[in-house]
């Protein structure tokens, strides 16, 4: 692990959701669901699992996005559109 503590797509998590229910996978990005938004995870065998966010206890960092899949820094670089 590194110091840094953001959610970015292709970090490893262990999400723990609605009545120890847990899902681990790859983080791929945040989608509508319904009236709300959905956290997206990629299992391993390549289903995309949408939890919704309300129902998220909470969740482990399993492991940073491999270097090539790593954004670039963009602190301070925010847009409100």
């Amino acid at each position: 692990m590194d110091d840094r503590f953001d959610m970015v797509p292709g970090s490893r998590f262990a999400v723990h959701h609605g009545e120890g229910n847990v899902t681990e996978g790859v983080f791929r990005g945040i989608s509508a669901l319904g009236g709300g938004v959905a956290l997206v995870f990629e299992l391993d065998d390549g289903t995309l699992r949408y939890v919704n966010h309300s129902s998220i206890e909470f969740m482990d960092r399993m492991g940073a996005p491999p270097a090539a899949e790593e954004p670039p820094s963009t602190i301070g670089n925010v847009y409100y559109g």
